[in-house]
């Protein structure tokens, strides 16, 4: 476009240069006007008008964004290994080796280990069978993921019929679990019911945990499965712990179509979380600290209100009720010695009296039964030591 201004000594021709995004490599530009007059004036402006000139002609000049590639995935993979794509162009960054798998054999290809790149084919005479592969792609701050469920169980579990006779022709199928973290994503209903199903565990990460199958250009997203599939997740370096005087546990929270279930460790592993799920939506990471001296607490404060901790010995009743009837069990086995020495026992009023105790503490709880054992053990203690020899000595007296 030439627009024609004029000023007190000179008519602009004026002709807009328009924008130009930057790309990767190449720099951009914002629009501007350029006089194009014969007399050669060149002059440079922000408006239509000529009225706002630009003197510094690198104002206008938008810099190279530069390659932004994604380091999640093997975007690239060719003879000359794989490589990381960039996220806004074709460009690949350096290409890296092929790790190469176990050799091929007459029906299974030699695979790179890393990418999945069909580095030999099959050796066998039958035509070329494709490939299940299983794969993990994470997205940024997202903490290292693994499937450690089969390649099998998955194709069985995962594929369909029509799927898996692709494969007998050739076609690759991914298995790709994608785990993105989810902190200022996860929706409001998502974190309530994550936060009213904690029961003590503390949030460390929000998730977003998906599986989709790819078969050529075709995606089929798979939001629940048949079977659970264990996936195991490193414990990020943050949310591990550092307090030697507490030990720390973790779980995971699944949220799918609102409903809420507490994941727990399958593994032994204090590095990793393992989880059995068939459902792919939302999750959490949440772990729970218990101090190490036994009191279960997480904290630092005591529960008897600040005081030391002591061992408790597993018996409820009081300690100072048991010296209490001790004590008075000795008076009253010296009150029976010293009082009236000339009525003794007979066997059949211990008996009467040690049933009429034991009924006595049958009735009442686990307080009665010491008293009730004290005062059996005063009795007999009574009974053979004195009362049963008065009674013998008084009846040979009374007989002679």
């Amino acid at each position: 476009m030439t627009v024609t201004v004029k000023d007190k000594s000179h008519a602009h021709d004026l002709t807009l240069v328009a924008v130009k995004d930057a790309t990767c490599m190449e720099a951009g530009n914002k629009a501007y006007y350029i006089c194009d007059s014969d007399d050669g004036c060149g002059r440079w402006f922000s408006d239509a008008e000529g009225t706002q000139e630009i003197t510094a002609h690198d104002s206008v000049v938008i810099p190279a964004t530069g390659h932004s590639y994604d380091n999640s995935t093997w975007g690239y993979q060719g003879t000359d290994g794989h490589a990381h794509k960039c996220r806004k162009c074709d460009v690949h960054d350096t290409a890296r080796t092929h790790t190469p798998g176990a050799e091929a054999t007459a029906t299974t290809p030699q695979i790179c280990m890393e990418c999945g790149y069909i580095i030999a084919p099959a050796t066998g005479t039958d035509p070329v069978i494709g490939t299940v592969i299983p794969e993990v792609k994470l997205g940024e701050n997202a903490p290292v993921t693994n499937i450690s469920t089969p390649t099998d169980e998955l194709t069985n579990m995962l594929l369909t019929e029509d799927e898996r006779q692709q494969v007998q022709n050739g076609t690759n199928i991914r298995i790709v679990l994608e785990v993105q973290d989810a902190g200022t994503t996860v929706s409001d209903s998502d974190k309530n019911n994550i936060q009213q199903a904690l029961n003590g565990f503390t949030v460390g990460q929000y998730l977003n945990i998906n599986l989709y199958k790819l078969a050529g250009e075709k995606r089929t997203d798979i939001t629940e499965t048949e079977k659970e599939i264990r996936i195991v997740i490193t414990i990020p370096e943050g949310l591990k712990n550092t307090d030697s005087q507490k030990t720390r546990t973790y779980a995971v929270i699944r949220v799918h179509d609102g409903k809420t279930e507490l994941l727990t460790d399958m593994d032994s592993s204090a590095d990793t979380i393992a989880i059995d799920t068939d459902r792919f939506s939302a999750y959490a990471i949440v772990y729970k600290d218990t101090s190490n001296d036994g009191s279960g607490g997480s904290g630092n404060s005591n529960d008897n209100g600040g005081k030391d901790n002591k061992p408790e010995t597993g018996d409820a009743a009081p300690v100072e009720l048991y010296a209490t009837l001790a004590m008075i069990a000795g008076f009253s086995y010296l009150l029976l010695y010293f009082t009236n020495r000339r009525r003794g026992m007979t066997e059949e009023t211990k008996q009467e009296l040690v049933s009429r105790i034991v009924m006595w503490a049958k009735r009442g709880g686990k307080i009665r039964r010491m008293p009730a054992l004290i005062a059996v053990f005063v009795l007999l203690a009574y009974y053979h030591s004195i009362g049963k020899k008065l009674c013998v000595e008084w009846k040979e007296i009374y007989e002679d």
